[in-house]
């Protein structure tokens, strides 16, 4: 076992103090640390003479551990009548217990080596717009606030991008929508976004006082993302829904970011369907202001991509605790 593990076990016997003790029941008050290491060893090694030269004990030392343990338990945990050390029924048992306790010691000691090699290192991550730009942000200020040695390096791309770079191993973890459903890349759902129809305050769209039909929608200068994002494929599967192949999305322009099509629909230019993310701000502002458009119901779900076959580092586990509780 590695040396953290003793430190641990050292740790935890010391912590053993004699109030404590009073309280555990008289089988188990009588046992300590030290003979359960020594009797794990033996289960382990299948000899007494092994589980010494492990431990540094003599052979002797070993066997009267061993009998005062059987004791304190008032059972036999070895069968001696065989040539060879064999576990009894209740040694079983007792082994059963010892491999989950001192797994959670080398588990601690684990956790408090990995914690202390996020004094320095670089943690690659991979999104989509939506994410990057707004879900992100404030998780990486709190992560850096905790680890502020630890440097990011953050890709951006759309949601195939982002699927590409965590199954090729390119970045540790990836947010982004769900595209493809492969072995080599776990995806779990982390929440799912609404979508809002947003036009400029003052805007004429304003003035029809009553849900838009979607030819009307259609009629307006439409702003989208390019061809490829989750955004624009969202918004065509919608409108394909809603008017068949007769309705079409026809934008007078196409933009390559959220941000720019919302600051052109605030600056007057017709309106645009967007992840409510990419426009809270300025719906608080007064700059843009949700439209009403008949039967308009849109969401996405945004995952955590992380790959299946590779060991995350260190900084890409606690980034992951950082994170807020996934969605049911």
């Amino acid at each position: 076992m590695p040396l953290r593990f003793f430190r641990c076990l050292t740790i935890c016997e010391q912590s053993l103090t004699e109030p404590l003790m009073e309280t555990l029941p008289p089988a188990v008050s009588r046992m300590n640390l030290e003979h359960l290491k020594t009797f794990h060893y033996v289960a382990q090694s299948g000899s007494f003479t092994r589980a010494a030269q492990l431990l540094f004990l003599t052979q002797p030392a070993v066997s009267q551990q061993m009998q005062g343990l059987e004791n304190a338990l008032h059972v036999a945990l070895f069968d001696r009548s065989r040539r060879s050390i064999a576990l009894t029924a209740e040694g079983e048992v007792l082994y059963g217990y010892t491999r989950r306790l001192f797994g959670l010691f080398d588990e601690i000691g684990q956790v408090f080596q990995d914690l202390s090699l996020l004094q320095a290192g670089t943690l690659t991550l991979a999104a989509s717009a939506v994410m990057g730009s707004y879900y992100l942000p404030p998780l990486l200020r709190r992560f850096h606030k905790r680890f502020p040695q630890i440097r990011f390096n953050i890709r951006i791309g759309n949601s195939g991008q982002v699927f590409d770079w965590v199954a090729g191993q390119e970045a540790e973890l990836g947010f982004a929508g769900r595209t493809r459903r492969p072995a080599q890349v776990e995806q779990t759902l982390l929440y799912r976004e609404p979508y809002v129809v947003v036009t400029a305050a003052g805007s004429p769209l304003l003035d029809v006082h009553r849900p838009l039909r979607l030819d009307e929608f259609l009629q307006a200068s439409v702003v989208v993302r390019e061809k490829g994002t989750r955004t624009r494929a969202k918004i065509e599967e919608w409108v394909r829904k809603q008017g068949g192949k007769r309705a079409s999305t026809a934008p007078l322009i196409t933009v390559g970011s959220l941000e720019a099509a919302r600051d052109l629909v605030a600056a007057g230019f017709g309106a645009a369907v967007l992840p409510r993310l990419a426009v809270t701000d300025a719906l608080a502002r007064g700059t843009l202001v949700a439209l009403a458009v008949e039967n308009f119901a849109l969401n996405a779900d945004y995952y955590l991509l992380r790959p299946r076959q590779r060991k995350l580092s260190p900084a890409a586990m606690q980034f992951l605790h950082a994170l807020p509780p996934l969605a049911e």
